[in-house]
């Protein structure tokens, strides 16, 4: 008869016991990839890496966006509806998911650190996907 069938997890070998030290918090993968499935939460996304660890104004973000995509099209998307698009769907999905911190008071972000995130926008830029 096995005497381990009818352990707890916690009395099991520590070799079988998942360490949670393995992961750092990203939420899961499929997460991710809803995260990333977006143009715009992809630049947003890369620009809030690249600034420092200090809040970025929404105002900057807003403007670095336009400009982003004035350069790949002829036309200047309008400033109000990109604004409206990252309040009421980007940004509440990136707070929801754990990536950022919203300010609505301030009107400012912060990019809190991802590696798996991260490492999956490594991913898409090499194999120039975005």
């Amino acid at each position: 008869m096995d005497d381990d069938i009818g352990q707890p997890n916690d009395e099991r070998p520590s070799e079988i016991r998942p360490d949670s030290t393995d992961f750092d918090d990203s939420p899961p993968v499929d997460v991710l990839l809803e995260l990333v499935a977006h143009q715009h939460r992809r630049d947003l996304l890369r620009y809030l890496i690249r600034s420092t660890d200090t809040p970025t104004a929404i105002d900057e973000v807003t403007t670095h966006l336009l400009e982003r995509y004035a350069e790949g099209t002829s036309e200047q998307p309008d400033r109000d509806q990109l604004e409206l698009l990252l309040h009421h769907i980007h940004l509440p999905k990136l707070t929801a998911a754990g990536i950022i911190e919203y300010d609505s008071r301030s009107n400012e972000l912060r990019y809190r650190r991802h590696d798996r995130l991260e490492t999956l926008l490594d991913c898409l830029d090499a194999a120039d996907l975005t």
